[in-house]
């Protein structure tokens, strides 16, 4: 054994003369040193409490989802909770899990973070709102979602809107009720009226046919109130009244439908649903003939521009399109932006030969005049 030697680290010595420096890694008493932590890759012991180490921990040994999550419910469960949303995060970035998202909306609710944790359960209720999933879970959620934050309008909705489902219609109605800034008229119409309260739904019903004229679903829910209040022939003048505004705005199609629902509800006039579905076909099909001399004239056009067309060719188009159509710039106008009418479709044709960008500047040129020479 070799003895100390000058040049040698000056430390206290022992009786074979070799200084008794702990740093002389073959004396070192590692079951003391509080540094040591056996081979990392056996080592599963972690300390929740210091989140620098388990951090550096982490990045060493290059943890699994399941480790990650299992430091995150350690955390949780001691009342770390701001160590337990760092680790909530890092599991969520490696894929989703629904257990972990709710812990972490747990976590931001036991830090006051309740705007956060509300959206959380939001998103969470949104996964089961959805096709055939379990619609009570996401109630669960929506609920849990208002604890944090009662004022939430997206989870009140959705939650009414799940209730509904769920034919829940009372408590729908609730949360519903509660919207300030949301338009929910319909869906609390529609709850009234599966719960009979017809006059309850007609005062809504009545609003929303004012402000949607071209919806006949809307239109038909009133006249069902109607006749739910033994109103019936207040119910097939709204209907007959109907039938001739689509008519007049060259909605045939859907005033043949209404035509149909009119001739089970009414017995003695078979003039009026005779007389209007006649015309009804006979100016449909000239409708469709228009309509398809106008795209014909568009696939013909050869100045289609998918980067943008400046405001001359905006107008160029418009007048080949009138003069080889023979269709004027009102009625063109006209059937692209009319909601929900049968020329729906002619928009959607229309944004396959022009964008819609293009037709967006058509309109607003056309609302300032610009092309009252055609």
């Amino acid at each position: 054994m070799r003895m100390w030697e000058p040049g040698d680290p000056i430390e206290g010595g022992n009786d074979t003369g070799i200084p008794d420096i702990k740093y002389f890694d073959y004396l070192k008493d590692k079951s003391e040193d509080n540094d040591y932590r056996g081979n990392d890759s056996n080592y599963n012991d972690y300390c929740p409490n210091d989140s620098d180490y388990a951090e550096e921990h982490h990045k060493k040994r290059n943890l699994s989802f399941n480790e990650i999550l299992e430091m995150a419910n350690v955390s949780f469960d001691i009342g770390n909770f701001g160590d337990a949303l760092n680790y909530y995060d890092q599991a969520l970035n490696m894929h989703y899990s629904e257990e972990a998202k709710c812990r972490k909306a747990e976590c931001l609710h036991k830090l006051g973070r309740n705007g956060e944790a509300s959206q959380l359960y939001f998103e969470l209720g949104d996964r089961y709102t959805w096709g055939n999933d379990d619609k009570n879970i996401a109630v669960k959620y929506y609920k849990k979602s208002l604890e944090c934050n009662p004022n939430n309008e997206d989870s009140l909705d959705k939650l009414g809107y799940v209730l509904k489902e769920l034919k829940r219609y009372d408590d729908a109605l609730t949360y519903y009720g509660r919207i300030k800034y949301k338009n929910v008229d319909w869906a609390m119409a529609f709850c009234y009226m599966k719960l009979k309260k017809y006059q309850k739904a007609l005062l809504l019903l009545d609003r929303i046919v004012r402000d949607n004229p071209y919806r006949d679903d809307f239109l038909d829910q009133k006249c069902e109130c109607l006749i739910g209040l033994s109103r019936r022939n207040e119910a097939i003048g709204q209907w007959k009244r109907f039938i001739d505004f689509l008519m007049e705005n060259e909605c045939y199609q859907r005033a043949l439908d209404r035509l149909d629902l009119l001739s089970k509800n009414m017995q003695n006039d078979d003039n009026f649903i005779n007389d209007r579905r006649e015309k009804c076909l006979r100016e449909k099909k000239s409708l469709e003939i228009r309509f398809r001399a106008i795209l014909k004239v568009m696939t013909n056009y050869h100045m289609y521009n998918p980067n943008g067309l400046d405001e001359n060719d905006l107008y160029g188009f418009i007048k080949f399109v009138c003069d080889e159509s023979g269709e004027s710039v009102d009625d063109i106008v006209r059937w692209y932006n009319a909601p929900m009418l049968d020329s729906s479709s002619f928009k959607a044709i229309c944004g396959g030969y022009l964008h819609y960008i293009h037709w967006e500047k058509i309109v607003k040129m056309y609302e300032q005049g610009k092309f009252r020479d055609l």
